[in-house]
């Protein structure tokens, strides 16, 4: 062998020695180098235990006992850790910047998003520029993964939300064909088991195209089914497309929402949905709550802010419904806590409620407690400091009801000042003495009823207590029975007029003033052929009693009328009539027109003159 072979040879064996006592000592120091390069770039503490790398056109990768660290203030040490990760990744692919991996098995991770102050914990320093497509263009290409551990997002009220993944398979045939994700984890502590077929890899790197998307999620016979496009896949963002959800048991959604078990209906909801940044939207929605079909409907929901300036959540909801029975579905929401109004829970307006809330709502039939709503039209809304009901309006009782109101709340923030509107147009008697329970009417037709009350309380109870209301009811036409206006006029012929024998009506006029639950009435007018009644006195509305004077006008009664005043009193069902003296009784009728409020009402009634 040549002189110079040898030497060659001699070179290269300390060439290869060389290298392989540095490749030998770099090798083992590459969980150092990396964790080193890892903690300079994201300037957190990063830990790796152990790491392997095997040579070829797969590179092998194997991590075991890795961690990230959390911003100082966090609730624990760790943002991140991890307890292994294996897989394959493409060299060459590598080299262009492009990571394509298959094999890939993640154990035991455990990640814990939070913000530290106002300082999300997943950024490093203000916040960036956002990539297009919140960064899809460069995910990596993972042809095959096993994923197992949780991801925790603890929201700014300090409630944690965690997501689990057990075993969950994502698998692809290639980068241009149709990717999908498996398995079980849960949500909230709620069992979930997800089925999402997504589009291919190809199709997520293309920014400009919207990626399809196909999510089924399962818990129990609860099914929530998503099929549309999504602009920010991996933030779930940008959606746009048809959801529905179906829950025959309330128990999964509470368990996800993180609220106690309470009986509830089961929900069958389904529409367009939109979801972009902080707007959640379902528009031209179908469905049923319980048994009250839901014929279209619009729910949206725009998240507030928790940094400076913070703004709350904000829902808006509009429902139109076929009908609803309200005694139904409210024994379905029974939450046996009771006592609400006695402790004025949810009776004063919170100074920064959250969510706001605006709603309106319309139902062609509405039943509850034996009253049949027609036409029903609400419009609602919960703000700062403020509960308002802008309006309500229904056909009920043979006539038209509407009311408005608003509970606002004091200074001292533990009252509430209530205010509100009430007018029936058109009402049957009959109807209206059947739904006050009241006993028999010697009265027929229709009233105009108009009432305005206020109320200061730290509860409902206390408000109804401390609170006045002012009603005006008017009548112009129907019939009276003619016993009762001889016998309130005092003419003897009345013994001889049967119970059923009614007189035409002119007019009815009743003004009061209702407080505590008594209203004092003062006057009550009625005119009919047989002569014109006043009457004056009070009538306990919560109690069923009255005590109330008679009497007629003399120069509107017959020949044989006494025209002495008569006083009625005892409970609606069995009172007792008797003389109340001409002096003492005339006395009692004595007085100005109460219902100020409502005076204009009252003095359109031909009563009034």
């Amino acid at each position: 062998m040549p002189r110079w072979s040898k030497i060659v040879i001699g070179v290269a064996v300390v060439l290869v020695v060389t290298i392989g006592v540095g490749v030998a000592i770099v090798w083992s120091k590459l969980p150092e180098l990396v964790a080193d390069r890892a903690s300079k770039a994201t300037g957190r503490a990063v830990q790796i235990g152990a790491l392997t790398l095997s040579p070829g056109r797969w590179v092998g990768v194997e991590l075991h006992d890795a961690s990230i660290a959390n911003l100082p203030g966090g609730t624990r040490p760790q943002m991140a850790t991890l307890g292994s990760l294996t897989g394959e990744v493409e060299l060459w692919p590598l080299l262009h910047g492009t990571v394509v991996a298959r094999a890939v098995q993640v154990q035991k991770a455990d990640i814990l998003l939070e913000k530290v102050g106002e300082q999300p914990n997943w950024r490093n320093g203000p916040k960036k520029p956002e990539k297009p497509g919140g960064g899809r263009a460069s995910f990596p290409t993972i042809l095959d993964a096993v994923l197992d551990g949780a991801v925790t997002f603890r929201t700014s009220g300090g409630s944690a939300l965690t997501t689990r993944l057990d075993q969950v398979k994502l698998e692809a045939a290639a980068a241009d064909q149709p990717a999908r994700v498996t398995g079980p984890g849960s949500y909230h502590g709620a069992p979930v088991v997800m089925d999402l077929k997504l589009g291919s890899y190809d199709q997520l790197h293309d920014v400009a195209t919207p990626f399809p998307t196909d999510i089924t999620l399962t818990s129990g016979d609860t099914v929530l089914h998503f099929i549309g496009t999504m602009t920010k896949p991996l933030d779930v963002d940008g959606a746009d497309g048809h959801l529905s959800l179906l829950a025959p048991a309330p128990e999964p959604l509470e368990k996800i929402a993180g609220i106690d078990p309470t009986p509830a209906p089961k929900l069958r909801l389904e529409g367009a949905f939109q979801h972009d940044a902080d707007l959640w939207k379902l528009e031209q929605a179908k469905g049923a709550l319980g048994e009250a079909e839901l014929e279209d409907g619009t729910l949206a929901l725009q998240e507030g802010s928790t940094t400076p300036p913070k703004t709350p959540d904000k829902i808006d909801l509009a429902l139109w419904f076929a009908r609803i029975d309200a005694d139904r579905l409210m024994a379905e929401f029974k939450s046996g806590s009771g006592g609400g109004d006695d402790k004025g829970s949810g009776f004063v307006p919170e100074a920064e409620p959250n969510p706001q809330v605006t709603a309106k709502l319309e139902a062609a039939e509405l039943s509850y407690d034996k009253i049949r709503l027609t036409r029903l039209k609400l419009s609602a809304a919960i703000e700062p400091k403020l509960i308002k009901l802008d309006e309500m309006s229904f056909g009920a009782l043979g006539g038209t009801v509407r009311l408005d109101g608003r509970i606002e709340a004091e200074a001292d923030g533990k009252s509430g000042a209530v205010s509100a509107t009430v007018s029936g147009t058109g009402l049957e008697v009959a109807e209206l003495r059947q739904a006050l329970g009241a006993g028999h009417l010697p009265l027929t037709g229709r009233v105009d009823l108009h009432a305005v009350a206020e109320g200061v309380g730290h509860s409902a109870a206390a408000a109804l207590k401390a609170g006045r209301a002012s009603v005006v009811a008017t009548m112009a036409g129907g019939s009276v029975s003619a016993q009762i206006v001889k016998l309130a006029s005092t003419d003897v012929t009345g013994l001889l007029t049967s119970s059923r024998t009614m007189v035409g009506l002119d007019c009815l006029l009743a003004v009061a003033e209702v407080r505590g639950g008594v209203a004092f009435v003062g006057p009550l007018r009625l005119r009919s052929g047989d002569g014109t009644v006043v009457a004056r006195g009070r009538v306990d509305l919560l109690g069923k009693a009255l005590d109330v004077t008679v009497a007629s006008e003399s120069a509107t009664t017959g020949a044989l009328a006494l025209d002495v005043p008569v006083r009625v009193s005892g409970s609606f069902d069995d009172p007792t009539i008797r003389p109340a003296g001409a002096t003492a009784g005339r006395a009692a009728l004595a007085g100005g027109s109460a219902a100020a409020p409502l005076r204009a009402y009252a003095q359109r009634s031909s009563c009034a003159r």
